[in-house]
């Protein structure tokens, strides 16, 4: 499935945040420019970016390996949501979970104040569920903390990789 020019906005914005992060970035492969060049052009994907980063990071603790339910050997899988206004709320949707076997790994862009927030949710917490919705406030879009979802936010990208 080919990118959405209406997402590479949002995909320049997850790339500029995982960047320092990739192995590219380390050993200067190929150059932040280039790697650019090739996400706006829709030749490269953000999830399966994000997907190598995770695993890169995690200091072999998981090697990425795509399978049905899950994207990494001990069973999590990479979501990447971005938080929007709709429905009269501000909030973001981590989908496609109704198969999944393991902790979800969530990468969330708060697109409203530019910033991200990391989520490590273990599969009893969702099994059931169709989606999770991670909620804001209605009249201002700051995190609603006391809410299910953000007791399962870790501190850093670090954090999110272990």
């Amino acid at each position: 499935m080919a990118t959405k020019d209406s997402n590479i906005y949002n995909d320049t914005k997850y790339f500029e945040y995982l960047w320092p992060h990739t192995k590219w970035c380390s050993d200067n492969l190929i150059s932040k420019k280039q790697y650019l060049m090739l996400l706006k052009e829709g030749e490269i994907q953000i999830e399966t970016m994000f997907e190598n980063v995770l695993a890169f990071n995690s200091n072999g603790k998981y090697i990425k390996e795509s399978a049905d339910g899950r994207d990494f050997s001990d069973g999590s899988d990479a979501k990447k949501t971005t938080a929007c206004f709709h429905r009269g709320r501000y909030d973001a949707s981590v989908t496609g979970i109704t198969t999944k076997i393991g902790t979800l790994r969530v990468l969330m862009l708060d697109s409203w104040n530019d910033k991200f927030y990391h989520f490590k949710i273990p599969h009893d917490a969702y099994k059931n569920l169709k989606m999770i919705e991670i909620q804001f406030g209605v009249n201002k879009p700051e995190p609603q903390r006391h809410t299910k979802w953000w007791k399962y936010e870790v501190p850093s990208f670090k954090e999110l990789c272990k």
